[in-house]
């Protein structure tokens, strides 16, 4: 398999296909400019990305160069997009990041005619939050000439963090609304410590966003104390290993950070297992 993925953050979409799926990629295209993020993805897989910068920069004759395209995959990012910031400047400010999910569609649209003219398949997948106004998800679902499917974390594991996810992967469309997960948010601690709730809100790059109820409190009790999630720990939550993040001296904010506008692990891979049928994987 042939993948381009458009910002790439920590490269969850890598990490899903060839460390939990088991799918042979031949390449690996990465578009990601934050440089914690690109420490990360080399600490984890070295050689075994090809970096490509900046989005914008990924012209016609730069797209060519990549050769044949099996898989896109992008998140823009939705901080202008989200109900929560109430100073969202949405899709078309052109001083702010919602006019990036332009260059998706862009980017898109060039390889489904390139697709076209090979007579093979091109397989895509887009990501960003539920929680945004309809009209904007509506103009999104029409440039992408698709309809979302709403999924939430919760099914998996113990978080919620739903989200609209756009693509043509087999199956997307009929993956069965499953109760929540049985899995508590104990599950995933250190020893000793204990937790005050069963299942978690939104995990976002915002430590506050742990807390939860009207009272807001801390997810955890360690010793008689109130406390928030280790990294460790949000890194499990998250379907990551222990320590994914953890390189270069990359603080342990900075590292939230990245966690925290990363995709869902354990989502990615239901969505992307079809997949696996399809290409030739390790087993």
């Amino acid at each position: 398999m042939r993948v381009l993925s458009l910002f790439d953050g920590i490269s969850c979409g890598y990490f899903v296909l060839t460390s939990v799926l088991k799918v042979k990629v031949e390449k690996y295209f990465s578009s990601e400019i934050d440089g914690n993020a690109i420490r990360v993805q080399h600490h984890n897989h070295s050689d075994k990305l090809t970096m490509l910068g900046c989005v914008k920069k990924l012209q016609e004759r730069e797209i060519d160069n990549l050769g044949h395209v099996d898989l896109v995959l992008g998140g823009s990012p939705c901080d202008q997009l989200s109900l929560v910031n109430w100073r969202r400047k949405g899709l078309h400010d052109e001083s702010d990041s919602g006019v990036l999910f332009k260059e998706f569609v862009r980017i898109l649209d060039y390889l489904k005619v390139k697709a076209a003219s090979r007579g093979t398949e091109l397989f895509w997948l887009f990501e960003n939050t539920a929680h945004m106004e309809r009209s904007v998800k509506e103009e999104m679902s029409r440039s992408l000439k698709s309809e979302p499917v709403q999924i939430c974390a919760s099914l998996f594991v113990p978080m919620a963090r739903k989200r609209n996810y756009w693509g043509n992967l087999p199956g997307m469309h009929d993956i069965p609304l499953m109760p929540k997960t049985s899995m508590t948010l104990q599950r995933f601690l250190r020893p000793h410590r204990a937790a005050t709730v069963s299942c978690l809100p939104t995990l976002t790059s915002n430590i506050t966003s742990q807390l939860s109820g009207s009272e807001k409190l801390a997810p955890i009790v360690y010793d008689g104390e109130s406390e928030y999630l280790s990294i460790n720990e949000m890194e499990l939550i998250f379907g990551f290993n222990e320590h994914y993040t953890d390189c270069d001296n990359i603080s342990v904010c900075q590292r939230r950070k990245l966690v925290g506008k990363s995709w869902s692990v354990h989502v990615i891979a239901e969505l992307l297992k079809p997949l696996a049928a399809i290409f030739a994987t390790d087993e």
